[in-house]
């Protein structure tokens, strides 16, 4: 497959992948956190300025700025879906370094088109951890290149940074991020991952601003 079958047909997935999940989105059944969500989204859109967001936290932020652009019910499901396309993207740039170009293929059609993530797309927490988790595992490739290729510091400390970040998104969503942290400490112990001592310190820092936001 070429590289203009491979575009057309990666554009496709992803436009299917909006449609069956904006249809899923618009026949959900509304869960209590999704409705706490949303009544947070609306209190703070109608009851303050709209550009004030100093009584938004980051959940209530991703899904209250689409509705300050567009106020429409629809906003914020949208969100999870724009969300979860920039997910993909992150992810299938890291991974084509690594896998073959009909392998990609195979790829984008079962992530886009996978039942479970198509049901996740829901107004949820856990709906937004698959960017911080692409995030993450672009990072842990980008860093492993780096390390055995390219010994430049500034891009070891980017993509450091990129991982730390990733892993502070999915705290504030949902307590699986201890995976991620787990998996870095090993990877830190078994030395495939170097972790200066600025690096941690702004960690900790950034953590620390996270909890006590």
């Amino acid at each position: 497959m070429n590289k203009t079958a491979s575009i057309i047909l990666i554009v496709c997935l992803m436009f299917a992948h909006i449609i069956i999940a904006l249809i899923y989105n618009n026949n959900q059944i509304i869960s209590t956190e999704t409705e706490e969500l949303l009544s947070q989204v609306y209190s703070n859109h109608y009851s303050e300025n709209l550009m004030d967001f100093s009584n938004d936290t980051l959940p209530t932020l991703i899904f209250s700025i689409p509705m300050r652009l567009y106020e429409n019910i629809c906003s914020p499901f949208i969100s999870v879906t724009i969300l979860h396309l920039i997910s993909f993207i992150l992810l299938f740039s890291g991974l084509k370094t690594l896998l073959h170009k009909n392998t990609m293929m195979w790829f984008s059609a079962i992530y886009l088109l996978s039942p479970w993530l198509l049901y996740n797309s829901n107004l949820e927490y856990i709906s937004c951890l698959e960017l911080g988790t692409a995030c993450f595992i672009l990072s842990i490739i980008k860093l492993n290149y780096y390390n055995q290729i390219d010994n430049s510091s500034s891009n070891q400390e980017l993509w450091m940074f990129w991982l730390i970040v990733s892993i502070a998104w999915c705290m504030q969503f949902h307590f699986s991020f201890i995976i991620l942290l787990i998996t870095t400490i090993i990877l830190v112990i078994k030395k495939l991952l170097k972790l200066s001592f600025g690096e941690l310190v702004g960690a900790l820092l950034l953590l620390q601003c996270l909890f006590y936001q």
